[in-house]
């Protein structure tokens, strides 16, 4: 994916999830079961974990420093799922939605810095796949992943406040 694709790929993945919480109170937010047991504020925290280990492990290869594992198994996603859930579940619901915003904004600054055979060129971790894979896989896929969860649990939402059934 050249570059300009993915920034409008980056952008409008994130578009789409903003619409999906468009409206909500921080009550709603902060309320179980949008995902399993997860509020919307945990799904967000996730996904901004997520970005984050991405670009932090994009900057530490770039600096010649040891970066963590980039290809996870399933066992090991669910184990680091868990710990972030752990981690970020008392965080205030308005330092996650700075956190993702912001790690939103320099997931674009990075990916504005890179030029098209970046992207296309083989990771920095030496697993052999283009770069613009990670970002792929680490945000625009993994956003939309979560997004019918969020699309579902606001339809669910509106059935109850009009007291359908």
């Amino acid at each position: 994916m050249k570059r300009d694709e993915m920034l409008a790929a980056l952008r409008e993945g994130r578009a789409r999830l903003d619409a999906a919480l468009e409206g909500l109170t921080p009550e709603q937010m902060l309320s179980p079961g949008a995902a399993g047991e997860w509020s919307v504020k945990d799904i967000l925290a996730h996904l901004t974990a997520c970005e984050v280990y991405l670009l932090t492990n994009l900057f530490k290869a770039q600096r010649g420093q040891k970066a963590a594992k980039m290809e996870l198994t399933e066992a090991e996603v669910e184990a680091q799922n868990q710990k972030w859930y752990r981690e970020y579940r008392d965080r205030p619901l308005e330092n996650v939605l700075a956190d993702y915003h912001g790690v939103h904004r320099q997931l674009l600054r990075v990916v504005e810095g890179l030029k098209d055979k970046d992207l296309a060129g083989r990771d920095p971790w030496g697993l052999g796949k283009p770069l613009a894979s990670f970002f792929q896989d680490y945000a625009l896929d993994h956003e939309a992943e979560h997004l019918p969860d969020l699309l579902a649990w606001r339809k669910d939402q509106a059935r109850g406040s009009n007291g359908a059934a």
